[in-house]
């Protein structure tokens, strides 16, 4: 049996359920903030809260590399997506406010195939995303953030208001629900399927 094989995937997407766990989400967040801001580019300073005082319907999400949080992201099971028009009917994961550490890569292709396999393994055709963003401009550094969600393979679904904060101007993008069954050698998924299991297992967790 090879070292890799019995070190298991490098990754792991797991919940955020501890008071402490949360926190560290929080300033990872905010660190992200500080970086964005430097680079004019749109970022919401309430997006901490959101991590560390999260509602029924928001799962903090965390992506973990060799025990450390590199990233972390809002799961929200089937929300109701009717603020995004006529192309948003029918069910779907959203996930909003993805943020990694400044300076590390791929996160974003990461939450991207878990997100896609999470939500086929769900039973959803799609998971849909919020990208925040300011102005339409095709040369400005905001729409790039767009263009690079489309590299991962990200489908634009237009702009407006986002899920969390109705006062954030996002742009929406959609991409089909994905089963891969090889991904469990590159990403541990300990994120529950069934939201009770996941209420429950928080509700058990207590804060530390």
């Amino acid at each position: 049996m090879s070292k890799a094989t019995l070190a298991g995937p490098p990754y792991e997407v797991r919940p955020l359920r501890t008071s402490a766990q949360q926190a560290e989400a929080g300033t990872l967040v905010r660190d992200r903030n500080q970086w964005l801001v430097v680079r004019n580019l749109p970022c919401d300073f309430q997006v901490p809260a959101l991590y560390t005082v999260p509602d029924r319907g928001t799962e903090p999400v965390g992506v973990i590399e060799d025990g450390a949080l590199i990233g972390c992201l809002l799961l929200h099971r089937n929300p109701g997506l009717r603020h995004w028009g006529p192309r948003a009917q029918g069910p779907s994961v959203l996930i909003s406010h993805a943020h990694s550490v400044p300076g590390t890569a791929d996160v974003g292709r990461l939450m991207t195939l878990w997100a896609t396999d999470f939500a086929a393994r769900l039973g959803m055709p799609c998971v849909r995303a919020e990208i925040p963003i300011r102005h339409q401009d095709a040369t400005g550094p905001e729409e790039r953030l767009v263009r690079h969600a489309e590299h991962l393979g990200w489908e634009r679904r237009g702009y407006g208001a986002g899920w969390c904060d109705q006062g954030q101007r996002v742009a929406r993008v959609e991409m089909p629900a994905e089963p891969r069954p090889g991904l469990v050698h590159l990403i541990r998924c300990s994120v529950p399927l069934n939201k009770a299991a996941a209420a429950a297992a928080a509700a058990g967790d207590g804060a530390c």
